[in-house]
């Protein structure tokens, strides 16, 4: 139901809307579902749910104990889901009065006028000085961006960060090839900037 071809806007329109169900209704019915759920600090009476059906299986991603440690999210498209939460923490504990580490977003879609998710949401985050956000929209130039362009174009800083700060760095997304080439350049970047071996890289 994810995609726009006829069949699948069939079933939408059979499963969802003819059959009247609503989120629960979809929750109880696929029972291994783990849709990413927004803070609960900053939504302590309400459950905001971003949800994607995916067809592997990912390991679920934590914040370091410590809001100081700076953290790299890259998240195209969907991917976005695991992250929101992480954005919404960093954000409460800033507010609470507490240190926080560099919040660095990379996030891409096809087009910024159709598929660019909570996009005034993350805006306000960059605004209020919580988030850096770099953004790659694939279909809105003559030749394709992806984020992995922008994070080959970012070796500097990815590293300044990563190399000297113990950045963390997380990758959610079901685009194809996206975490492969995403590993590459960090693997190349480590190699380049830390002067390691490719054992020593993987071993890093």
């Amino acid at each position: 139901m994810a995609s726009t071809s006829a069949e699948n806007k069939s079933v939408y329109q059979q499963w969802i809307i003819q059959e009247n169900r609503n989120i629960m209704h979809i929750l109880e019915d696929i029972p291994n579902s783990k849709p990413s759920l927004d803070s609960p600090k900053l939504h302590p009476t309400s459950i905001h749910i971003m949800a994607v059906v995916m067809k592997y299986k990912t390991p679920t991603g934590r914040l370091p104990t410590r809001p100081s440690t700076p953290i790299i999210m890259v998240g195209p498209a969907t991917g976005l889901a695991a992250f929101r939460d992480f954005i919404q923490e960093r954000d409460f504990a800033r507010k609470a009065g507490k240190e926080t580490g560099d919040t660095i977003l990379y996030f891409g879609c096809r087009k910024s006028q159709e598929d660019y998710l909570y996009r005034q949401e993350l805006e306000q985050y960059v605004k209020n000085g919580i988030l850096t956000l770099h953004t790659a929209f694939s279909r809105e130039q003559s030749h394709k961006i992806y984020v992995a362009h922008l994070l080959e174009k970012n070796k500097e800083e990815i590293w300044c960060a990563n190399g000297e700060q113990n950045k963390r760095i997380y990758i959610c997304g079901g685009a194809k090839n996206m975490a492969c080439n995403v590993h590459n350049i960090l693997l190349k970047l480590v190699m380049e900037h830390g002067n390691m071996s490719e054992l020593n890289v993987a071993n890093y």
